[in-house]
């Protein structure tokens, strides 16, 4: 069905919006900056670096004792924590992506959504509860997916530092586990606040390619326990998408966890798809009037209730699409997409492929369009708040260091001009003596 309606009514406008795109232009701009921050810590811990290599090798001890006081006692000893505090941000900004988290009530269709954004059938989906726990997407260079399960602690066990309960991590399982594991059905019950890491194959997904980390949830009406969600798995979240059941309207479980969030983060950026919303083409004569309601509750949640942003903005935050719709388009118009070692059903498309109502290619269009939009959003927040406040560090350790070789600088220079009148006076004495021996002769 889905190959005939490609062969028969895209054309090559329609035909670029089957396969998933090749570049991200938006997203490009993250991994530029990071690029560009790292190699500015680089060249700071060179910086960091010649000074040890200075106050260790080339400043004389002597040297070093008369100048210490000026230098507030500065050494090699009082400069290492400064070298491995560079060292320290440098790991964290190897390791910062782009998070963007899904959030829904249960069987809404938060894990389908992904696969469509992946284009491949990765997460288990489904009627019903079929996502159990927290499941983290994130690119690999390996050839072959895997696997990696985080348990929730015992929530009364407390590490003796911090009092937080310390995480359970896993070794590495095949990719197909993760079918298994985080199924709502299957006999290996986790916990709802457990997180599976899975890892796909960046030669499979240009998404994931661009270091965007989606993390998929169970539904908001699954645990009570909100909170320990939002600070376990969601401080970190660059943009939230609430995905919504447009056969029915916001549910105020939905809404409560999104008043939780706005909560703890300020101004998050969220936006709404009103999934399946391929159902409206059975009713066409009241479709438009749905839309319509939907798009004021939608927008007045966003401006009115939440306040993360005006009206006009959320109006572009709010999103009419069919996520299975666009799983099976884009799946079909894939190939030889699935890495070796993968479970059968693990990146392949659809089985038997899903039907496509009437208006599909304009339900496409709509979903393509979110994707550009998230993805500016996403790589903008992302930029600013993960290297806002390594920006701001890297520019006290350059200062601070530039005031260190400033004042031995400074101090040198004393030392040099007391060293020269230090020799004239020498040199007037000397030659005193000379005449003396002189006229003793």
């Amino acid at each position: 069905m889905a190959d005939q309606l490609i062969a028969g009514n895209a054309g090559a406008r329609s035909r670029n919006l089957l396969l998933r795109k090749q570049s991200h232009s938006n997203l490009i701009k993250f991994k530029e900056a990071k690029q560009q921050l790292q190699n500015i810590f680089l060249e700071i811990e060179s910086y960091v670096k010649d000074c040890q290599k200075f106050f260790d090798e080339k400043l004389p001890a002597d040297a070093g004792n008369r100048l210490s006081p000026a230098l507030e006692r500065r050494s090699e000893d009082d400069i290492n924590p400064y070298y491995e505090r560079v060292k320290h941000i440098q790991e964290i900004i190897a390791r910062n992506q782009m998070k963007c988290a899904f959030f829904g009530r249960t069987s809404n269709g938060k894990s389908t959504v992904i696969n469509a954004m992946l284009g491949s059938r990765i997460l288990p989906a489904g009627i019903g509860h079929t996502t159990s726990c927290f499941v983290q997407i994130e690119g690999t260079d390996q050839s072959q997916g895997f696997t990696r399960l985080v348990k929730s602690a015992n929530t009364t066990a407390a590490t003796e530092d911090s009092g937080s309960p310390s995480p359970e991590v896993q070794a590495e399982q095949p990719i197909e586990s993760v079918s298994q594991l985080a199924h709502a059905l299957s006999s290996d019950k986790l916990a709802a606040d457990s997180l599976i890491c899975l890892f796909w194959p960046n030669a499979n997904c240009h998404l994931l390619r661009e270091d965007v980390v989606l993390l998929d949830s169970p539904g908001v009406n699954v645990d009570p326990d909100m909170d320990r969600w939002i600070d376990q798995h969601c401080l970190d979240a660059d943009v939230f998408i609430l995905v919504a059941n447009a056969e029915s309207t916001l549910m105020q479980a939905e809404k409560d966890f999104f008043h939780r969030v706005s909560s703890r983060i300020s101004k998050p950026n969220i936006f709404i798809l009103n999934n399946r919303w391929d159902a409206s083409a059975g009713d066409v004569d009241y479709a438009d009037q749905v839309k319509e309601q939907h798009l004021q509750r939608c927008v007045s949640f966003l401006a009115d209730e939440l306040k993360v942003c005006g009206r006009d903005e959320a109006m572009e935050r709010v999103f009419f699409v069919s996520a299975r719709e666009v799983l099976t388009v884009r799946a079909k118009s894939s190939s030889n997409c699935t890495p070796p070692g993968a479970a059968p059903n693990i990146g392949s498309p659809s089985a038997g492929g899903y039907p496509l109502a009437e208006g599909w290619q304009a339900r496409l269009l709509e979903f393509s369009t979110f994707e550009k939009v998230f993805e500016k959003i996403l790589s903008d927040s992302a930029t600013r708040t993960k290297f806002a406040a390594h920006t701001e560090q890297g520019k006290e350790l350059a200062a601070h260091f530039r005031g260190i070789l400033e004042t031995t600088y400074e101090v040198a220079l004393e030392e040099k001009d007391a060293a020269i009148r230090y020799r004239h006076l020498s040199e007037g004495r000397l030659e005193e003596l000379r005449t003396k021996l002189q006229k003793a002769s």
